[in-house]
């Protein structure tokens, strides 16, 4: 029978930490920055005063003002929905266009290296293997002349 201090395991069992939500809350609070943006947005078109914007075409004023108080709440519900569309569609195109202008600009520039520092490098090594090739014969008739010969048995010396 064993001791009741064998049959312990040395290292009591932990179960693996579960995730932190990390993703959810950050999730969540662009959301409620968005929504505050909205919020903040739409109360600053009502007090807004006019703009001094003028539309101009071929010489004829069309518009010498926009009062953006004075639009409709479907307009100006309109207009958040436009520029937060937009604030979206820009996050998005910078987190995606962004790492994979990187990656683009860094293999274009990895190969230039490869061409530029590589192949010249390796011209130089061929040159040098043949310069130093009859060196390098020299060298291993050398080397193999001070090894000398294995000692084998040969198979009239076994019997």
């Amino acid at each position: 029978m064993n001791p009741p201090s064998m049959s312990r395991a040395l290292v009591p069992y932990q179960p693996p930490r579960a995730r932190r939500p990390w993703g959810r809350w950050l999730l969540v609070l662009t959301l409620l920055g968005l929504v505050a943006g909205a919020i903040a947005l739409y109360v600053a078109l009502d007090l807004a005063p006019a703009l001094p914007f003028h539309v101009i075409v071929d010489g004829d004023e069309i518009s010498s003002g926009i009062d953006l108080a004075a639009l409709s709440p479907a307009n100006k519900l309109a207009i958040v929905g436009a520029v937060l569309l937009a604030l979206v569609i820009a996050t998005l195109v910078v987190t995606v266009v962004l790492p994979v202008t990187l990656l683009v600009v860094a293999v274009v520039l990895l190969l230039v290296l490869v061409a530029v520092l590589g192949a010249p490098l390796l011209a130089v090594a061929a040159v040098l293997a043949v310069l130093a090739s009859p060196l390098l014969l020299i060298g291993g008739l050398f080397w193999l002349a001070l090894r000398g010969a294995r000692r084998t048995p040969s198979a009239t010396m076994r019997g």
